[in-house]
């Protein structure tokens, strides 16, 4: 399968490719590797399990994912790693709007972007995974987290977590959202 800036690689993957590409409507079992600018991903239902990724993002700039189911078979054996991960942490524009993500053990691992209407919850939990409905590793780029429910069922790790693995965290908002759970709720 193949469209206008995105194929389907013979490794396993749907590669998004092409500056500009909207992957829309699509129903996949595997990992959304974004290596392009300006993509849209939007109305696309997921269901992967795993230690991987739902949609990965390297070196992008101005992505979009809006509308979109990212799940997996189970919360536990079959739960999904992470639903949406920065890799390189260096996305810019980022816009993450109204997704239905759940079975995951981190529903979003970005640094920076807009985070915005998102419902995260019934998050998955195997061996030791730490639990988090969003997280950031570190970063000065503008992150504002608005309007999201996250639920975290788990006694651990936490609903917003913004860690300082790899640099200062600064430029953060965090505004009208609905959270619960997790050892530390906001850690």
């Amino acid at each position: 399968a193949s469209g206008a800036g995105w194929h389907y690689d013979s490794r396993g993957w749907v590669s998004i490719d092409g500056a500009g590409a909207v992957f829309d409507g699509y129903s996949v079992t595997t990992n959304i590797d974004v290596v392009a600018n300006n993509v849209t991903i939007r109305n696309v239902s997921m269901v992967q399990g795993g230690e991987s990724f739902g949609i990965s993002l390297r070196h992008t700039s101005g992505v979009t994912i809006e509308n979109s189911e990212i799940t997996a078979p189970d919360a536990a054996a079959n739960r999904l790693l992470v639903a949406i991960k920065d890799i390189y942490g260096d996305s810019t524009g980022l816009r993450v709007l109204a997704n239905d993500i759940s079975r995951t053990s981190t529903g979003v691992q970005v640094d920076a972007g807009l985070i915005e209407d998102n419902y995260i919850h019934d998050l998955g939990f195997t061996g030791g995974d730490h639990v988090n409905g969003t997280t950031a590793n570190g970063g000065t780029g503008q992150m504002t987290l608005h309007h999201n429910t996250v639920l975290n069922r788990y006694s651990q790790t936490d609903a917003i977590s913004l860690f300082q693995d790899f640099g200062p965290q600064a430029n953060r908002v965090i505004d009208n959202n609905l959270l619960a759970g997790g050892g530390y709720t906001i850690y």
